[in-house]
């Protein structure tokens, strides 16, 4: 995280890492890369449409450093760091962190129930790592981890409860 933080305008930790589990299978990190600014500090052609066509000062450093990606997309980057695989997760936009900062932080279970039972129930529906209005077709802007129990109408659950159905009492 050190290393790649001068690249993102924010990074973090998630997964397993992140609830302090005691086995890892993998690393995840999520990640807003550093964009190319013009002179006023507006990123040049939008943040998502510059990523995909445009290589970001993570990607430059990246390839500096000769990190063989397994995968490379825009929305996600995967290499190996010592013996562990690590998952580099790109949300499109700074209001859609929230959304992908808590589906990556898992666990797999709660993140699968979360994008289920209580976003139908909210009349909202998870599609590509974003929070939509199933009505409408709308995005909902999640920039926070918060935000997304917000648009869910659930409260918050901390890292230590979303493992092993503990969540489910904050029903």
């Amino acid at each position: 995280v050190e290393a790649l933080r001068p690249y993102c305008e924010r990074i973090e930790l998630a997964g397993s890492l992140r609830r302090q589990r005691p086995m890892i299978g993998d690393i995840e990190l999520v990640a807003l890369p550093r964009l190319h600014r013009n002179l006023i500090g507006e990123a040049i052609d939008g943040e998502a449409k510059q990523r995909q066509k445009k290589a970001t000062r993570l990607d430059k450093f990246l390839a500096e450093r000769g990190v063989n990606l397994l995968k490379d997309g825009p929305l996600q980057k995967q290499f190996r760091y010592g013996r562990f695989t690590v998952d580099l997760f790109l949300p499109a936009s700074a209001a859609h962190w929230g959304s992908i900062f808590t589906i990556r932080t898992g666990s797999a279970e709660f993140s699968k129930w979360l994008v289920d039972a209580p976003a139908q129930a909210a009349g909202l529906k998870f599609r590509d790592g974003l929070v939509w209005h199933i009505f409408g077709n709308e995005i909902v802007p999640t920039p926070e981890e918060r935000d997304v129990f917000e648009a869910l109408r659930l409260p918050f659950v901390p890292l230590e409860e979303r493992d092993d159905e503990r969540w489910l009492k904050y029903c």
